[in-house]
């Protein structure tokens, strides 16, 4: 549990930079906010995982563990994906790196590259990676 704490800390810490990049271009503290927000509500998509694997037997302790990926060996993640900020990207680019979308892919793009560092591999966060092979994931 304390390594899951700190890893939810650190996608706070690794959004700081990218905050800073909203905050001079927009001056809006409602968007800072919703950076945080969306830096962490990424991993909203654990829960499809978890239920696919679980049903809808939800134990709040082995859903903390994550370990529910090894016994399942896949990970679907669907909002863990670069293909995400590729489209992110161009629709912030269309709003001058102002708007929503700007929001979006910077609080998408902080948590990604957290989590590519943590599991050791910037690959297995492309959806078409994981597609391709089956969303099989080994611990």
């Amino acid at each position: 549990m304390h390594e899951l704490a700190t890893h939810e800390l650190l996608h706070g810490v690794i959004a700081i930079p990218f905050v800073l990049i909203v905050w001079r271009n927009t001056k809006s503290l409602i968007k800072i906010l919703l950076l945080f927000v969306v830096a962490y509500s990424i991993d909203l998509d654990h829960l499809l995982d978890y239920f696919l694997y679980a049903g809808s037997n939800f134990d709040l302790g082995f859903f903390l563990s994550s370990e529910y990926f090894a016994a399942s060996h896949h990970a679907y993640v669907i909002f863990h994906g670069w293909e995400w900020l590729l489209i992110l990207g161009l629709l912030s680019y269309r709003e001058r790196w102002r708007g929503f979308f700007t929001v979006l892919f910077f609080g998408l793009a902080s948590h990604l590259v957290l989590d590519a560092i943590n599991v050791g591999n910037f690959a297995f966060y492309s959806f078409l990676y994981r597609l391709i092979r089956g969303f099989i994931f080994y611990s």
